[in-house]
């Protein structure tokens, strides 16, 4: 049986691997909710996404907790949490209010494209 103390060294060990998976895994699961949301797809689809989004936000809240168990306080420690904080937010501002996330990212979309024939015109 594994125990606690082995996992967590395990995951000091394999910091860099661990992080260069779950940062970029976390960011695309959580772009992947807000295309979802934004193209206005069904429910179901939206929340099984959510629900795999927010396994790597987790996994990486639990292994910078085992650097900080250890009293490792560095810049990654505090940046990494954040990361997964925002991701974790996202999806769930995108499953309890789906319709206005869609709102809000239609009126981005249409002032960035309105910015950008601005700056094509010019």
């Amino acid at each position: 049986m594994l125990e606690l103390n082995t996992i967590a060294e395990f995951s000091r060990s394999h910091c860099v691997g661990i992080c260069a998976f779950l940062v970029p895994m976390s960011l695309l699961l959580t772009m992947t909710t807000m295309l979802l949301v934004g193209l206005d797809r069904s429910p179901r689809l939206i929340y099984a996404n959510i629900c795999v989004a927010i396994l790597p936000a987790i996994a990486l809240f639990l292994h910078v907790a085992t650097w900080w168990s250890i009293g490792v306080v560095m810049l990654p420690t505090f940046i990494l949490p954040v990361l997964a904080t925002m991701c974790l937010a996202t999806n769930a501002y995108a499953a309890i209010a789906p319709q206005h996330m869609r709102n809000l990212l239609m009126t981005i979309s249409k002032f960035s494209i309105a910015k950008y024939q601005q700056l094509v015109a010019n």
